[in-house]
């Protein structure tokens, strides 16, 4: 069974947290939050390093790519900035949707956005040309997940149904219901065979991946579930969630493994976002306490 020990914190933000991502580095994870500053941190030395660079508000949405080795940032009047770490220069700052951007994935070629204006934005990874623009609904978009297996992607959002689409085109295959609230969160399980969601109705569903139906509805957590991460190595998936708790599950049968709640130094205020880094088998949580709290799994 893998069990979670509280390490240390990680303290220098100003205001609420609501974006983490990792790094090609395992040892630097990076964080955003209210004050619009992306922030980067050493889990190696466990401090701060130093601020990386500024959006114009609020950031809702980090995410890290490899190759080539850049980060992206999304905030809350829906620019989208580029990091490059060879040159440690902005690329690219630019208003990419009408509102909020809250997710970012990428693939080998394209950088994928959805916002709060219901469109998803697919990007070319060298040069950030937006290579389409599908608008998927009218309503607010948090989500964006996509299969490792094949072209498909998950979206979900204001709108309780989670939809599932071929991100070549971004046609629709399927639409899964179960959620009674707006889904917040999505991630496949470690062979994905899973879907795992997360909603603001605070419930985890599970559905299978190959004919859309819905197969587990875990009443999971109090309040919203902010995030989810699949972390296929220790087979376990983690929810995190505005009840301040983080909860541990088995990724095949779902059982609760552990509940990382303040009796175990964890959060005070909502868990807002989810990192695992291989780096010391690290999980990183962080919230609207403006705190990292760093776990050894």
């Amino acid at each position: 069974m893998v069990i979670a020990k509280h390490s240390y914190d990680l303290i220098g933000h100003k205001h609420p947290i609501y974006a983490l991502a990792g790094s090609s580095k395992p040892h630097i994870v990076f964080t955003a939050g209210g004050e619009g500053a992306v922030v980067e941190w050493s889990l190696k030395k466990k401090t701060f390093l130093k601020v990386v660079f500024h959006m114009k508000s609020s950031v809702y949405c980090l995410h890290s790519v490899a190759q080539p080795n850049i980060l992206i940032a999304g905030d809350r009047t829906g620019h989208l900035a580029v990091f490059d770490f060879e040159s440690q220069q902005l690329l690219f700052n630019f208003k990419a949707h009408e509102a909020a951007i809250f997710s970012i994935q990428s693939d080998a070629k394209y950088c994928y956005t959805v916002s709060e204006d219901g469109s998803l934005n697919v990007y070319d990874l060298k040069d950030f040309s937006l290579i389409k623009k599908y608008k998927i609904h009218h309503q607010t978009l948090r989500t964006i997940t996509l299969n490792p297996n094949n072209n498909e992607c998950l979206i979900g959002g204001k709108e309780q149904f989670l939809q599932t689409f071929d991100r070549s085109n971004a046609n629709l295959i399927g639409k899964l219901s179960g959620h009674s609230l707006p889904i917040f969160s999505s991630c496949f399980n470690a062979n994905a065979q899973h879907y795992v969601t997360g909603s603001r109705d605070a419930q985890l569903n599970i559905y299978d991946a190959k004919n859309y139906q819905l197969v587990q509805t875990i009443p999971a957590h109090l309040f919203a579930i902010n995030d989810i991460l699949a972390i296929p190595d220790k087979q376990i998936i983690v929810s995190a969630s505005r009840d301040k708790h983080v909860k541990i599950w088995d990724d095949t049968n779902y059982q609760l493994l552990q509940n990382l709640n303040s009796q175990q130094n964890g959060h005070k205020l909502s868990v807002n976002r989810l990192c695992y880094t291989p780096f010391e088998n690290t999980l990183v949580s962080v919230g609207d306490d403006k705190v990292l709290k760093v776990w050894n799994l």
